[in-house]
């Protein structure tokens, strides 16, 4: 339990992504017992996000108990049939039914959207979290199929030279009636695991802006930005040196062949948009679009997401406009 608690529990990440996207990185199902406090905080964190997205890429299962417990968060307080345990007994079959649970600490969220990232690492209860929520539609997966470990097993010596692994117990889900032992769980968004995250993220952004009419410019100027970093814009290297120099408080520095805003001490690392507009990878929420006049980059308009904006002149000495 030692080495688990220096895990977190399987928590190794719980944050907010650009546009209000709640994401939890989840690299395995620990023993409720002691892990429920960890998972109720993590989801705490995320509650007041638009959208969910939960990473299983790294995440090869665990306790079946904290499947349903984190399950139990995207349903009602209805209890709702997750998947049967059939297990092999000397005198027939033994049958354990796990159900959504009547109370879980923090808030339900039954309806906002929730994306889980699989891969083919993907695998036991993490399976069947992401087997058991998208066949209640309670969830879209994003990645690639996964493991394919549903069933599980015991060993057993069958001779002083035999020794055998023998399956004793079967999830069942009650919709399917059957479980994902050896196909896995395919995905309803199919994408390689390292593309998953951004799929997922632009997936939601898409989705919320398209359904909240209101707030659409918002969340497509998140999803330009993490369409931007999926389709990156090709910049010619050589036009690079013209960005930079100094704009007003700013300044913008070349390293490694990459744009840098520097601004009070702090250096974030900018990308490409458009050819004149960057995004900042440390902070989603503005944008730099550089004027050109006469050739010459002439000043620097920091855009914001809410619509407004501030223009910083560039500094005289500055490099002399390109060919």
């Amino acid at each position: 339990m030692a080495d688990a608690r220096r895990d977190n529990f399987g928590f190794a990440d719980a944050r907010i992504l650009d546009g209000n996207i709640g994401y939890i990185d989840l690299t395995g199902f620990e023993d409720l017992e002691y892990a429920a406090d960890t998972a109720a905080a993590a989801m705490a964190l995320v509650a007041n996000a638009d959208a969910l997205i939960i990473d299983l890429r790294r995440n090869h299962g665990g306790d079946s108990a904290m499947a349903q417990f984190l399950s139990s968060y995207f349903f009602d307080a209805e209890s709702v049939p997750l998947f049967d345990l059939h297990a092999r007994e000397k005198n027939g079959r033994a049958l354990t039914q796990y159900r959504t649970l009547p109370y879980v600490p923090g808030v339900r969220t039954p309806h906002r959207d929730l994306y889980l990232l699989t891969s083919n690492f993907s695998f036991s209860a993490s399976e069947g979290f992401a087997y058991s929520l998208q066949n209640r539609k309670k969830a879209t997966v994003v990645g690639e199929t996964t493991g394919g470990g549903a069933n599980m097993w015991t060993g057993m010596v069958v001779s002083d030279r035999f020794y055998a692994h023998m399956p004793t117990t079967a999830p069942i889900d009650p919709v399917t009636g059957t479980n994902w032992e050896g196909v896995g769980v395919e995905p309803d968004i199919a994408v390689p695991a390292k593309d998953a995250l951004m799929a997922a993220h632009a997936k939601a952004l898409e989705k919320l802006a398209a359904s909240r009419p209101k707030e659409r410019d918002r969340y497509r100027w998140y999803l330009t930005g993490v369409e931007a970093k999926m389709h990156p814009t090709a910049v010619d290297p050589a036009t690079l040196p013209s960005f930079t120099g100094t704009f007003g408080p700013l300044a913008i520095s070349l390293d490694g062949g990459k744009l840098f805003l520097e601004n009070r001490g702090s250096k974030s690392a900018l990308f490409a948009v458009q050819p004149d507009l960057f995004g900042n990878e440390d902070f989603g929420y503005f944008r730099l679009r550089f004027i050109r006049e006469n050739g010459r980059i002439a000043a620097l308009v920091i855009e914001n997401d809410n619509g407004t904006s501030r223009r910083y002149k560039k500094e005289a000495h500055d490099p002399a406009p390109l060919e």
